[in-house]
Parts: C-alpha cells; sequence; structure tokens
C-alpha cells in the first residue's frame, strides 16, 4: 500500500465506543446514572438513604415470604444501583434456586452482573442456557447481552471477538425494530473496521478486504465502502472509484478528495498510455465531473487566506446571556470565483461532546468571492442560548470554512471561551 493511501486509511479510524450498561430502575436513579456529576453530593446521599430504605425493606419481606423470588430479583437490582455485584449476584441466584433454574428474568440479570465482573464465561454460559423463544423480550435481552460483550471485549482490544459478539447480537436485533437496534449496528461496523486497521497495520492486507467485504455485505455503511476503496488503490484502481462514487452520494465528508482526484487522473493517463481511448475517455469525463463537484463544494487550503482573527465577548448579566462576536479576513487567491462560503463554530462541553452548532453564510451579503477581490472582512454574532452559557464556564469551540457544510469542512481556529471572565482564553 502506497504511503499516502496508508496514512489516509488510519485517518479513517474507528471511534472507540465505551460499553454503557444501564440498569433499569426508578425515575431518579436514571436521573442520577446520566447527569453524573451535575448531581450533589446530598442528592447522592439521599438516593443511597432511599435504596437502602428499600433494600431493608425487601429483606424483611424475605424473611416473612422466603419462597417469593421476585424479591430476592428486587434486591440484585438494588444492589445493582449500588455497584454491589458481588451481594447483586448473590441475590439473583437465590432467585434462580427458589425456581429451580427457571427465572428467565433473573438469569438475565445475572449474566449482565458477570459482565460487569468481567466474569465473561459465566455470563456466556447462563446466556446460553436461556431457551431461545420468538418472544420479543428474548430477542431483546440476548441482543442486548451480546452488545454488552462485545463492547467489553472491544475495549479490551479483542476486535475479533468483538466482531462475533456484536454478530451474535444481531442475530437476535435484527428480528426486532428498535434504537438499541441501531446503536449495535453502529457498534458493528466500529468493530469491522477496527479489525481490519489491526490487519492493515500487520501487513494482511488481504484479511483486511476480507472483513471489509463481509461487513459490507451486512452492513452497506459507507464508512466501509471508503475503507475498501482505500484498499483497493494499489491493486484494483477501477474498483476503487467505483467505491468513491458511491460514498460520494452518501456521504461525501468523509471523502479524502485530493486522493479521488489523483486516482481518476492517474486511471485516465494509464489507460490513455495502454491505447484504451474509449476508457481514458471514461477517466476524463469522470474527472471533469469531480473537478466541477469541487468547485461547487469543496474548500481546499489553497483557496482562502484567513487572518486577522479576533473574537469579542459581550455579557448581558441580567439576562445571563452573551454575544459571542466573531470576526476575521479571508482572501481568494485562485483565479475562480468562490459562490458559497460558511462559517461553522462548534461548541464542546468538557469531555468533548458537541453541544451546540452554529452555521452563518459570510458570503450572501456579496454575492460569493470573487477571484482577485482582495481582503474581504466578516463579522458575525452568535447570541448564545442561556442554557448553553449556565452549565460551563469554560466553552471549548471550533471555528471551520466550509463551500457546504455537508460534504468538507476546513478547521482553522480550536480554542475555548472562559465565559467566567468574558474573554477569550489563548
Amino acid at each position: 500500500m502506497q504511503k499516502s493511501s496508508y496514512v489516509e486509511y488510519f485517518k479513517t479510524a474507528m471511534i472507540t465506543l465505551l460499553v454503557v450498561i444501564i440498569i433499569s430502575a426508578s425515575t431518579m436513579i436514571y436521573a442520577r446514572l446520566h447527569v453524573g456529576e451535575t448531581v450533589s453530593d446530598d442528592e447522592v446521599a439521599l438516593q443511597n438513604d432511599m435504596i437502602g430504605y428499600l433494600i431493608t425493606k425487601y429483606k424483611h419481606q424475605e424473611q416473612s415470604s422466603p419462597k417469593n423470588a421476585v424479591v430476592n430479583l428486587k434486591l440484585g437490582q438494588l444492589y445493582e444501583m449500588l455497584e454491589s455485584y458481588n451481594q447483586a449476584e448473590h441475590e439473583y441466584l437465590t432467585a434462580l434456586e427458589k425456581r429451580a433454574g427457571r427465572y428467565e428474568t433473573a438469569s438475565f440479570r445475572l449474566a449482565g452482573v458477570y459482565l460487569l465482573k468481567k466474569q465473561y464465561g459465566n455470563a456466556e454460559s447462563i446466556m446460553e442456557k436461556i431457551p431461545d423463544s420468538s418472544r420479543y423480550s428474548v430477542f431483546v435481552e440476548k441482543g442486548k447481552f451480546y452488545k454488552s460483550y462485545g463492547d467489553a471485549l472491544f475495549n479490551y482490544g479483542d476486535f475479533e471477538g468483538a466482531v462475533k459478539k456484536y454478530d451474535k447480537a444481531m442475530v437476535y436485533l435484527r428480528k426486532i425494530n428498535n434504537s438499541y437496534k441501531q446503536e449495535t449496528q453502529e457498534a458493528q461496523i466500529d468493530a469491522y473496521i477496527a479489525l481490519a486497521d489491526q490487519y492493515v497495520s500487520e501487513g494482511k492486507t488481504n484479511k483486511a478486504l476480507d472483513i471489509l467485504n463481509y461487513a459490507q455485505e451486512n452492513s452497506n455503511s459507507p464508512i466501509i465502502r471508503y475503507k475498501l476503496g482505500l484498499l483497493y488503490l494499489d491493486g484494483e484502481s477501477e474498483k476503487a472509484v467505483d467505491m468513491f462514487e458511491s460514498v460520494l452520494k452518501d456521504a461525501p465528508s468523509i471523502i479524502n478528495f485530493s486522493i479521488y482526484k489523483k486516482l481518476l487522473f492517474s486511471l485516465k493517463l494509464q489507460f490513455e498510455y495502454s491505447g484504451d481511448a474509449l476508457k481514458s475517455k471514461l477517466y476524463d469525463t469522470k474527472l471533469s465531473r469531480l473537478r466541477s463537484y469541487m468547485q461547487r463544494n469543496v474548500l481546499l487550503p489553497e483557496e482562502i487566506i484567513f487572518a486577522g482573527y479576533k473574537l469579542n465577548v459581550k455579557s448581558f448579566p441580567v439576562r445571563n446571556e452573551y454575544d459571542f462576536i466573531y470576526s476575521f479576513d479571508i482572501t481568494n487567491i485562485t483565479n475562480q470565483n468562490i459562490p458559497k462560503l460558511y462559517a461553522i463554530v462548534e461548541f464542546y462541553d468538557a469531555k468533548g461532546n458537541l453541544v451546540y452548532t452554529y452555521t452563518e453564510s459570510i458570503a450572501k451579503s456579496f454575492g460569493g468571492i470573487d477571484a482577485g477581490s482582495g481582503i474581504i472582512p466578516v463579522k458575525f454574532v452568535i447570541k448564545t442560548k442561556k442554557n448553553l452559557i449556565q452549565r460551563y464556564e469554560k466553552i471549548p469551540y471550533k471555528l471551520y470554512l466550509s463551500k457546504n457544510p455537508k460534504v468538507l469542512k476546513l478547521l482553522y481556529i480550536n480554542d475555548s471561551i472562559d465565559v467566567t471572565k468574558g474573554k477569550k482564553t489563548k
């Protein structure tokens, strides 16, 4: 594999998914798990006191109804909320014992606890003992289990094992239609890509092609097709073009257009030198169409000079709101007009999660940016939403320029705003 395509291949590497196992509980506990640090210590203490009260209540109920397995199931769930997994395991085992091993819900919960304790063999053994059936609940629980198992293996770096578990999860989840199915499909794609990346790094390109082709048959994902296109660059260039063309229709933002353009130009010359005028003309036409598409939609670094960037912050304490005033200069340094240009500002929280996106058309007031137009000053104001500011003190942000945000964005500023000081941080 050529160096440029090798580097580009790894630029599109997987996005690691964290293992998320959500224990079903009351609305209060659900909120606690999801807001995390926004819950005060007093609130957490109160919630734990309430869980403790319920545990005491069910312990007394167990004494009065010693054969009632449901009580032990509820106790196990409460211990899970406290992350007391050994005690949860004991309660689920007790519930199963009371019903001679035939308590499906307790088995599902016990398998989940074994996953949390990283006792994967025990977890899978429990799940395999639960008979398959056509019931919706079984499809969901088994699908969720194998998805969580795949997550655990993925985070451990066992991508081959993760692929197998995600595939097994989809055996169950493809029979139903809910949001968890989509989440599992996305995790499955990440695992395919991670495994292919591993094979490429080990010099096993054929194995990488095999796993990506298998993934493509099962998912038809644009990123899988793009990865295949990159691997086809060295030996099967025409296949690479087919892949890139299909990705251009579905997800143009993931394409490296420089590589795509060089590929078409190379094929045009290759067939011209071999005397195949028809194919040479075909790829010349494709190249012309791509150049036209890029002119309309793809901003390249060599087209624009970006300078004089400033950010001023104006506060309105009474309303607890801020105006972010962005200004900079742009210059079109090409010999062609740029009819569309957008500024995109993305705001993030401290964990790197995108919380707000603002898009401004900065060429609308003057009908595009003419070639040789000189320096053009740009200024726009983002009137921030109250909730954006109230939750954060420092707000990381990125400023991009783009001809078409759905196709490609070029990053120009990666900074943060310290709202407590009312100014941009250095």
